[in-house]
């Protein structure tokens, strides 16, 4: 089926017998001129099939225009981060491990060559249970009996502000892969706790006969800001395209692993 939408009424030399038919089906005597101000154009509603074209039908509504994509989406999301034992284990030959939570709020918008640009503010604690640290040649290389020890607590907060930029690649058209980079600064407020320890001690540090007696350290992080590269890639689902759910895996100072739900308009 064919449809043909005149936004213009024609002028009296071009009548043809489907106008004459439409004007008697609307009461209408006679065809208004083309600059007639303020009349709203009537819809031819043809139906032509390669054959000759006949009137079904009169309509003053106008067509619904298609909508454009989304521009702005708002999201919310959660990740898990850590720093894995085997890259501690490079600096530490004794240490507790990291393992935190985040959450976050991101803003998008389009960017050039299908890309979408991310402003996003991410929180996490990053607490240590406590433990001795013992510092000395890693397991990497050879065995040294340590030089230094301490019973560390970490209680410190992350709190990451940064932008990305992301690329997908649809699989279907509700489901693809995507990928990107970012930029950003990290601020970690908080406190290190540290107590020299005997390197050779074996009892919990705490039971220790000289545990009354050492030095009781409480230091800021080593760097109150730095910078973050944040490399990301991971896979989304937009079941409709006002919502989409974004899984993301990537690297930031953190390794990391999450979940993003968003709302685009």
């Amino acid at each position: 089926m064919r449809r043909r939408a005149f936004s213009k009424p024609p002028r009296a030399t071009l009548v043809t017998p489907a106008l004459l038919l439409a004007a008697a089906f609307t009461g209408v005597t006679a065809p208004a001129h083309a600059d007639e101000p303020g009349r709203e154009p009537t819809l031819l509603l043809l139906k032509g099939d390669y054959g000759p074209a006949t009137l079904i039908g009169l309509s003053t509504e106008r067509p619904v225009e298609p909508k454009g994509p989304q521009v702005i989406s708002v999201g919310l999301r959660g990740r898990y981060a850590t720093i894995p034992d085997t890259l501690l284990d490079a600096f530490l030959l004794d240490h507790t491990s990291l393992d935190a939570w985040a959450v976050g709020l991101e803003v998008g918008i389009n960017g050039p060559m299908g890309s979408r640009w991310l402003f996003a503010i991410d929180y996490a604690r990053l607490a240590m249970p406590g433990g001795n640290f013992r510092t000395g040649k890693s397991a990497f290389t050879a065995a040294e009996a340590p030089n230094a020890a301490d019973y560390t607590e970490v209680d410190l907060h992350l709190i990451a502000i940064g932008t990305q930029v992301i690329w997908r690649t649809a699989i279907v058209p509700t489901f693809g892969v995507h990928y990107g980079i970012g930029v950003g600064l990290g601020f970690t407020p908080g406190e290190v706790r540290t107590t020299e320890v005997i390197p050779t001690c074996k009892a919990p540090v705490a039971e220790c006969a000289h545990w009354q007696s050492v030095t009781h350290e409480t230091n800021e992080a080593p760097w109150p800001v730095w910078p973050l590269i944040d490399l990301v890639a991971g896979f989304t689902w937009e079941p409709v395209p006002e919502f989409g759910l974004r899984y993301d895996f990537g690297f930031n100072g953190l390794l990391y692993t999450g979940m993003t739900a968003d709302v685009k308009f």
